[in-house]
């Protein structure tokens, strides 16, 4: 009885660990996140654009021409959204877009270009910084954790 006691006892710690380390995890990516976004945003603050609109310009410097249902469907934002930021783009002449009203592709402009080429330079800087003194197995492990937590997370969305 005694020994189950005890089982029981180290299995409720084991538990509590758990959902502390569950915490702190959410936590410390949530810190990482905003300090990321503020070092990004005094970068882009000079250039009269916002993170909201860093994942758009990203997704374009990588594969330019997409119409706006793909994007959407490529970085995970519902319709509505890109549609707005896409309009805020294209007023800041940041891309442009094909004369097909039903069915048109979005660029980049070659402002946008220039924007994407100091975003992805601010963010291999933020890479260094980040991943300085951490070696490539610790990269490994955590990428290989992190994707494990995300996955769970998905398939419980889907049930």
């Amino acid at each position: 009885m005694l020994t189950s006691q005890l089982d029981s006892s180290i299995l409720d710690k084991v538990v509590i660990m758990k959902e502390d380390i569950f915490e702190n995890l959410k936590f410390n990516l949530r810190k990482t996140n905003i300090y990321i976004q503020k070092k990004i945003n005094e970068e882009l603050n000079k250039y009269d654009i916002s993170s909201v609109h860093v994942l758009y310009i990203i997704l374009l410097s990588e594969q330019d021409g997409l119409m706006p249902m793909e994007i959407s469907s490529l970085i995970d934002v519902d319709k509505a959204n890109t549609t707005r930021v896409l309009t805020d783009l294209l007023e800041k002449k940041l891309i442009y877009k094909t004369d097909d009203i039903r069915k048109y592709k979005v660029y980049l402009t070659d402002k946008g270009k220039e924007i994407a080429l100091i975003i992805s330079n601010k963010h291999e800087e933020l890479k260094k910084l980040a991943l300085k003194n951490i070696s490539s197995e610790e990269i490994k492990i955590f990428q290989t954790v992190f994707l494990k937590i995300l996955n769970n997370l998905k398939e419980e969305e889907k049930c």
